[in-house]
């Protein structure tokens, strides 16, 4: 089964900054739970984390700004000997012409759509955690299917998402190159996590 978080000390401590459109905090809220699956602590305040990671939006001129600036911001923190690691994923990793090292110097480490399942052992390595053995559960599958969730939405409400990416190739919008071709969740995952949810409150 190989090494989980607790055989090399106390639990490492994760805080996740959710930017963007309610599609990444679905994608955000899919994380924390395979945070929680391997046994790490979730902290709503980075200063208090040993890894950050942000769940960037690269969609429009605006958001890679707001992006950026919070990227530059959690990295001031690590300067400052609050975290260890700072860990960059989302849109603005898969937006083209985009260099996140040179556009922040001091990011640990930058993670695409398709190597979310070694986010847990990327926190622990940017974190200088050994993560070597370390049985990573396969919880993305896809992020649109996948239905386990920590809720980020306020009680009440909750987001579902039906859909991701665009087979439309509109010279104006980049979130074809982001998110790839447009795709839909089975029906039965959407009727059982909207029970789920609604389960849930």
């Amino acid at each position: 089964m190989g090494n989980s978080p607790s055989d090399s000390g106390p639990h490492l401590r994760v805080a996740l900054v959710s930017l963007g459109c309610p599609k990444n905090l679905v994608d955000s809220e899919r994380a924390i739970s395979a945070f929680v699956d391997r046994e790490l602590v979730i902290c709503p305040d980075p200063a208090d984390a040993e890894v950050v990671v942000i769940n960037t939006c690269g969609f429009l001129k605006a958001a890679v700004d707001e992006s950026v600036e919070t990227i530059s911001e959690m990295v001031r923190l690590k300067e400052e000997g609050n975290l260890k690691g700072v860990v960059v994923a989302g849109c603005l990793t898969s937006r083209d012409g985009m260099s996140i090292p040179d556009l922040v110097p001091g990011v640990d480490a930058v993670v695409p759509f398709a190597d979310y399942d070694r986010l847990v052992s990327i926190c622990r390595e940017a974190a200088g955690r050994d993560s070597e053995g370390l049985r990573e559960a396969d919880y993305r599958q896809d992020l649109l299917t996948r239905g386990d969730r920590i809720s980020l939405t306020p009680p009440g409400g909750a987001y579902l998402k039906i859909s991701d990416g665009c087979s439309n190739p509109c010279s104006f919008c980049t979130i074809p190159s982001i998110k790839g071709k447009h795709r839909s969740a089975p029906l039965e995952e959407l009727l059982r996590e909207a029970r789920e949810l609604a389960a849930g409150g």
